[in-house]
């Protein structure tokens, strides 16, 4: 599957893993590029169109050993492929790429002191939130087929399911305003996915994660399988925004019934 980006910004972000990666970062791409790519490599049949919504984000996470000379080695090479930091994590390219290069320090998720300390600085939230879910997606990936320019395809990481419902659901319920996108993506995956394939995942997940498989499950309990909940609600506006001829009831209802069944299957398969 190719990118939604130009030829050369292909290019520029596969080198960016490249570098991340031989500087033993383990990168793997999370954010808005990841849902079409999950879904072109678990279920290709089933892609009907290119992704949920349009994006510019590339957003690549990597493992840091929450140590100051790692991570400024990361910065470093980002520097010498030409890029600009902008703010936070986010670095911008003199060819226009924006890239927001996270590092995650291990053990951030279940507050260890050391992990939070490094990523306090660049935080404004709370940093076992902020990095909700990116743990199991450094340690979890898929491997994904990339077409690049020549029309040959190269394997890239990207976060797995269960991470990346992890990182949306927070990224919502933190900001549901702000950030409908997010619940447009999870009800997405939902649909596009089998729900086998996602509780499958929840499941295999839950022997090393199950508080986050627990809270994974009843956040989709909570806001996503009332056709009128929070979550459907997010989801039906962002991706309905404008549009005149359709059926409310019956989009959201589709909506909630996809979640509902993901959830059914996980229960099934436990």
């Amino acid at each position: 599957m190719r990118l939604p980006l130009s030829p050369a910004n292909t290019a520029l972000l596969l080198t960016v893993l490249d570098e991340l990666a031989r500087l033993g970062g383990r990168p793997v791409l999370v954010g808005g590029l990841v849902p079409p790519l999950l879904v072109a490599a678990l279920a290709p049949d089933d892609l009907a169109d290119l992704a949920p919504r349009s994006t510019n984000d590339c957003d690549v996470a990597f493992l840091s050993d929450a140590g100051a000379a790692s991570f400024e080695a990361c910065c470093t090479a980002m520097l010498a492929l030409r890029f600009t930091p902008v703010h936070q994590f986010r670095w911008k390219h003199a060819g226009g790429l924006l890239v927001d290069a996270m590092p995650v320090p291990a053990g951030v998720e279940r507050g260890d002191a050391p992990a939070v300390a490094f990523a306090r600085p660049f935080l404004r939230d709370d940093p076992a939130r902020f990095y909700r879910g990116y743990e199991l997606a450094l340690a979890r990936p898929v491997t994904v087929r990339v077409e690049v320019d020549d029309g040959t395809t190269r394997p890239v990481p990207v976060a797995g399911v269960t991470s990346m419902l992890a990182m949306k659901l927070q990224a919502f319920l933190d900001r549901p305003s702000d950030r409908q996108r997010d619940a447009q993506d999870v009800v997405w995956l939902a649909r596009h996915l089998d729900p086998d394939v996602i509780g499958a995942d929840l499941v295999a997940c839950h022997p090393t994660r199950a508080e986050l498989v627990a809270e994974v499950v009843a956040r989709l309990e909570q806001h996503f399988v009332d056709p009128w909940g929070r979550g459907i609600t997010a989801y039906f506006e962002q991706a309905f925004r404008g549009r005149t001829s359709f059926d409310e009831e019956a989009r959201r209802e589709g909506g909630a019934a996809a979640i509902g069944s993901l959830l059914a299957a996980y229960r099934r398969l436990r």
